[in-house]
């Protein structure tokens, strides 16, 4: 955006819980880790082909430029989507 910077992640199927991110000098990196449980299907084979889809490390990094005041960063998830804005400078 025009004063802000917005990484968008698009995450299906992970929670909160699963997604971590580091905003630090100059990058971003956003990291996850999907071990769902056996409650997540109720059990039985379907469960079994889903958590095999869906178990799996991920993670990317991207670099920021040097005009974000990185200190003021907020992020959201909602519906599997993080949202970081980091605002520019002044």
């Amino acid at each position: 955006t025009g004063s802000d910077l917005l990484v968008v992640a698009d995450l299906p199927g992970l929670r909160a819980s699963e997604v971590f991110f580091a905003v630090d000098l100059g990058l971003v990196t956003i990291c996850s880790e999907a071990k769902p449980g056996q409650d997540d299907l109720g059990g039985g084979s379907l469960w079994r082909l889903c958590r095999d889809m869906r178990r799996g490390r991920y993670s990317q990094t991207l670099a920021l430029p040097e005009d974000l005041s990185i200190d003021r960063w907020t992020a959201t998830f909602e519906d599997s989507v993080l949202r970081i804005r980091i605002p520019r400078a002044a």
